[in-house]
């Protein structure tokens, strides 16, 4: 009896522990998402604008919600969409404006180089589109040349968020 009650703890064990397993189907290292098979998923790609204001960052100093897009895009991947059925961008201002600079530039502020950069790399590979508002770089205290070369410059996060809004994309605040 103990030993069918010992097989059947480790069993239930190991079956909670697969269905918790992260999985990674698109952003390879990042982003992880745990697959529910009975969970309602999404149908349809869609037009999502990130209004990326927030500094809070993972033990690894990853902005935690640049790690939360590469999750989004993953969540897609789950239901089988790609990222060409998604039209992602990120607008980037207030206090997260640090985690788009250039190495560099980062490295003379805070004497390592961006944690955040492999992440908006990889998501930028598949087509999110990332840009940085103007004025939160002057008015934050940065240079433009201190950002990533590969992030697009914006006039304001403002006039992007209406912009972007005007052509039917959903805003997601992070």
């Amino acid at each position: 009896m103990k030993r069918l009650l010992f097989f059947l703890l480790v069993t239930i064990c190991t079956l909670s522990a697969k269905a918790q397993r992260m999985e990674y189907p698109i952003i390879k290292e990042f982003g992880g998402v745990v697959n529910l098979p009975n969970a309602t998923f999404p149908q349809q790609g869609g037009k999502i604008l990130i209004d990326l204001t927030l500094a809070a960052t993972t033990t690894s100093g990853i902005n935690k919600n640049i790690d939360r897009i590469a999750r989004l895009v993953n969540l897609y991947g789950l239901a089988g969409i790609t990222p060409d059925q998604l039209q992602l961008a990120v607008i980037v201002h207030g206090p997260a404006t640090k985690t788009i600079m250039s190495d560099q530039a980062y490295q003379r502020k805070f004497n390592e180089n961006n944690p955040n950069l492999p992440v908006i790399k990889a998501l930028r590979e598949i087509g999110v589109k990332f840009m940085v508002c103007g004025q939160a770089v002057i008015g934050r205290g940065f240079k433009v040349e201190d950002m990533d070369t590969d992030i697009e410059l914006a006039i304001s996060a403002i006039t992007t968020l209406v912009d972007y809004q005007k052509n039917g994309y959903s805003v997601l605040y992070y």
